[in-house]
């Protein structure tokens, strides 16, 4: 865990993205557009105070520039302490063609993939690698998602399990799922990391 703050001091440092807290706090509670943000505006400003691995991962890969398109775009989040496991990856990140390929590997272009969503896809293609393959396990089960504003019910399946190398399930109580959405898209958080099959 220690290796994992360092590195993400000094990848925050690099990037010259090194805000006080106080001032991304500020950017997060701007009050003066209703507006969603963009998924990039997001990892930009660094408004997921629990996953700042993955947001400082996304600057330092460059993909801000993509994720403030159009999109849309469903971006899979894992956390800090799924980051832990990931020394190799984030050695000399710049030039490990490694750590690009995993970070686009949590990036489906093309598709905003709510809860709902996973009972009708079989797989999904990321940005970088082979497709993810998605299965879903019990349910379905009536909950509300959609985040402010856009609140709806639906049906969502009991587990949402996605393979790569490894198996990642989303959730698993439907009613506890940490969804984001942004005007561009949608982010999940996953409780470790999605590894791609060549890793």
């Amino acid at each position: 865990m220690r290796n994992l703050v360092l590195w993400t001091c000094s990848l925050l440092l690099v990037t010259g993205l090194s805000a006080p807290f106080s001032t991304a706090i500020a950017q997060s509670k701007d009050t003066t557009s209703n507006a969603k943000p963009t998924l990039g505006t997001i990892f930009k400003e660094d408004r997921m105070f629990t996953n700042k691995a993955f947001s400082a991962s996304i600057r330092f890969a460059g993909l801000v520039d993509t994720l403030e398109s159009e999109g849309p775009f469903t971006v899979f989040v894992f956390t800090n302490e799924a980051a832990g496991s990931l020394e190799e990856e984030f050695s000399n990140p710049q030039s490990n063609p490694k750590f690009h390929s995993l970070i686009e590997y949590h990036v489906v272009p093309g598709r905003k993939v709510m809860a709902s969503d996973f009972l009708e896809i079989e797989k999904l293609s990321p940005l970088e690698g082979p497709p993810i393959s998605v299965e879903t396990k019990g349910g379905p089960t009536v909950v509300a998602e959609g985040g402010e504003g856009g609140q709806r019910v639906s049906k969502q399946p009991e587990t949402i399990v996605l393979k790569g190398k490894n198996t990642v399930t989303i959730g698993p109580d439907p009613t506890q799922r940490n969804i984001t959405t942004a005007s561009n898209g949608v982010i999940h958080i996953l409780g470790s990391v999605l590894r791609p099959p060549a890793q």
